[in-house]
């Protein structure tokens, strides 16, 4: 997500994110907790900790070395849904474009 007021990244974030970690038996949920996220992660508003790990957000240069760290960790592919900050579920083009490769 192209934003880098926390509040906002963070409020739009929770907002995505609730739809898939309050589902019951959510398999999200599940797989966030065999990797050492806890129940108080997801209490309230799920905490800052567990925001920031699955959502990136800030500048352009942040997202792409969020993606690269992923690369560097092993993964062959980086699943990047293009989250807004404004509270539209519409994809945000900007951060398709930030994350292309050059040519």
């Amino acid at each position: 997500m192209i934003e880098t007021d926390a509040v906002k990244a963070r409020t739009a974030a929770r907002a995505c994110m609730s739809i898939y970690l309050r589902l019951p038996g959510s398999s999200y949920r599940k797989n966030l907790l065999t990797l050492g996220f806890g129940e108080f992660d997801f209490a309230g508003e799920f905490s800052e900790r567990l925001v920031d790990a699955v959502v990136a957000w800030g500048g352009e240069n942040n997202l792409s070395e969020r993606v690269k760290a992923h690369y560097k960790a092993g993964t062959t592919h980086v699943c990047v849904p293009p989250l807004r900050s404004g509270g539209s579920f519409r994809p945000d083009e900007r951060v398709l474009e930030a994350l292309a490769p050059s040519k």
